[in-house]
């Protein structure tokens, strides 16, 4: 699915070569949306309900007013979740007749909005006495049609977007990247750490290994967040399939971190190439465990230019690019 202009859905089968199979107009502009079901339901100044069972021509078949302007959605068994002026909680029991049911207001907070059991977690900027305050604030929704704020936490600059996965809150922010706010109480969520992207912050999201991607204006970072006082050292994560990640930083300048996953324990070769294809160096050859692995790409003495990155494994091979600037 594609944000912007309207809603557009994206054919991602051979995801080298995406293609636009169908649109629908979603004035003024498409915000935020998420799929259920039969539908797309779409934060667009206010709800619209897209019918996708036949995604080449999606057809709008309901629509629900939002007060403050709709900026994103989840969906979460018989309700959606808006953030618009605060969280707007919709019935879709139908679909094609969308009905507010309940609202928290927070004046101005309105970016995102996360949905995880008994709790929306909604990011934006609520208006003070002298500056705006940037807030992540945690709403019960035990009862969709009563929301009632129960906590929140203060960031410290503008917030764009937020995931949650189990005890934690991953949150995109303007100046200082990624923030991790632990919300195993709900009444007391607390940051426990941040990680300074090279960018702004605009998106996040978790892939099924636990890997958050943060798309922060300058490129798609990949990061891992551990909380030293829960490891448990006999946890090894296992990707569901063989997948060589995007190098980190690509552009980059003498090093960079090459990060893949196996499903299972295989016998692999990561190989950088350049433009010509020529072998340039071997990075690793040998037996490796299931598991997501991170190799070092040292080019100190390459010269600048683009290069092949190749992993084989178990009879998958991947290929992605580098850029070596000085």
């Amino acid at each position: 699915m594609y944000i912007g202009c309207g809603f557009r859905v994206i054919h991602v089968a051979d995801p080298e070569h995406p293609e636009e199979i169908g649109n629908c107009d979603t004035p003024p502009s498409a915000n935020g949306v998420t799929v259920s079901g039969g539908y797309a339901y779409v934060a667009s100044g206010e709800l619209y309900v897209i019918s996708v069972t036949d995604p080449g021509h999606p057809e709008e078949v309901g629509n629900c007013d939002t007060p403050g302007g709709a900026m994103d959605v989840m969906v979460s068994g018989e309700y959606a979740y808006v953030a618009s002026g605060g969280l707007c909680v919709i019935s879709i029991a139908d679909p094609e007749h969308p009905e507010e049911v309940g609202h928290h207001d927070r004046p101005g907070l309105a970016n995102c909005v996360a949905v995880s059991g008994d709790y929306a977690y909604v990011v934006g900027t609520h208006p003070g006495m002298d500056a705006g305050h940037r807030l992540l604030v945690v709403i019960s929704v035990a009862d969709p049609e009563h929301p009632e704020e129960v906590g929140y936490c203060d960031m410290p600059e503008d917030v764009y977007s937020v995931t949650v996965s189990g005890d934690y809150a991953f949150v995109a922010t303007s100046v200082s990247g990624l923030r991790v706010v632990n919300i195993s109480d709900p009444e007391n969520p607390v940051e426990v750490g941040y990680y300074d992207t090279p960018g702004r912050a605009l998106g996040v999201t978790l892939s099924e290994d636990g890997l958050i991607y943060v798309a922060d204006g300058t490129n798609v970072g990949i990061y891992r967040f551990t909380d030293p006082a829960n490891v448990d050292d006999s946890f090894i994560p296992h990707p569901s399939a063989f997948i060589l990640h995007p190098a980190y930083p690509n552009p980059f300048n003498s090093t960079t971190t090459i990060t893949y996953g196996l499903p299972v324990a295989s016998s692999i070769s990561l190989i950088l190439y350049d433009l010509s294809g020529r072998l340039i160096q071997i990075l690793v050859d040998e037996e490796k465990q299931a598991g997501v692995q991170t190799t070092i790409l040292n080019a100190a003495e390459l010269p600048s230019g683009l290069y092949f990155v190749r992993l084989s494994a178990s009879g998958h091979v991947f290929t992605r690019k580098v850029m070596l600037v000085r």
